[in-house]
């Protein structure tokens, strides 16, 4: 089917968070940056839906929603892919989105109150998830700089990107990988020659990164104490041997 990329309008966000929330409702990571006990309901999200959301429901797409924001403060790029429309759908709805900062673009504590994310992390999802959160960053930021720098780069000089998700009804049919392709090309039209940088934490992404042009540049362990959803393990049961892992990929000229 015929796409086409735009910006997204801000009226769109809360659906772009929509989008977000069910792309990532089983990633470990997620789950576990939210100190989740027990998972999420295996139920897709749509606008409808948010009145009736569970507190912890509620946490979360508002946690993508303040993510969003803080892409707009930063002055980044939250765009998304738009299929043709069709005489049974003549305004069709965002199947893929992406949030992306340009270089010298990162957070900070502003953005981070603006937003609305701090209050978020700290009062709605709690101290372990705090915690959870800070370390991953932390951990994260150094394991970048760690690969980067032998490469004459920092992190903070590159395109970096920030979330890019797609609708699960449109899942497998490429339109967050040509969302991204998109995003490179004007990326590469404003900074020429400054390269792009992303993370991801499951196989299947980094796959799709390298068959765009990213090259893995390494990895670390993330110590959970879950189950393989990222689900915090009962007392005396045993962690899955497969390794929760963080990972950096590069995209140069």
């Amino acid at each position: 089917m015929t796409t086409s990329f735009r910006a997204a309008r801000e009226n769109e966000d809360e659906y772009l968070a929509c989008i977000f929330y069910n792309a990532f409702l089983h990633v470990w990571d997620q789950n576990w940056m939210q100190a989740l006990t027990t998972p999420l309901p295996n139920k897709l999200i749509q606008l409808s839906d948010i009145p009736a959301l569970s507190p912890v429901q509620r946490d979360r797409f508002s946690f993508h929603l303040a993510v969003i924001k803080i892409t707009r403060l930063l002055s980044g790029s939250v765009a998304v892919t738009i299929l043709a429309s069709t005489p049974a759908n003549p305004d069709p709805k965002p199947s893929a989105a992406i949030l992306w900062l340009p270089p010298h673009k990162r957070p900070s504590l502003l953005p981070l109150l603006l937003s609305g994310l701090l209050y978020i992390v700290i009062f709605r999802f709690g101290v372990t998830a705090t915690w959870h959160l800070y370390t991953f960053e932390r951990d994260l930021e150094a394991l970048s700089a760690s690969l980067l720098s032998p490469l004459g780069y920092k992190k903070d000089d590159c395109g970096f990107v920030l979330l890019i998700g797609t609708d699960p009804q449109f899942r497998r049919k490429g339109y967050a990988a040509q969302l991204l392709q998109w995003q490179i090309k004007r990326h590469r039209e404003e900074f020429p020659g400054v390269p792009v940088v992303l993370d991801t934490t499951t196989d299947q992404a980094q796959k799709v990164y390298e068959k765009i042009g990213f090259r893995y540049l390494g990895k670390r362990r993330v110590e959970t104490g879950t189950d393989s959803g990222g689900i915090k393990l009962a007392k005396g049961a045993i962690e899955p041997e497969e390794a929760f892992e963080q990972r950096v990929l590069i995209l140069e000229e």
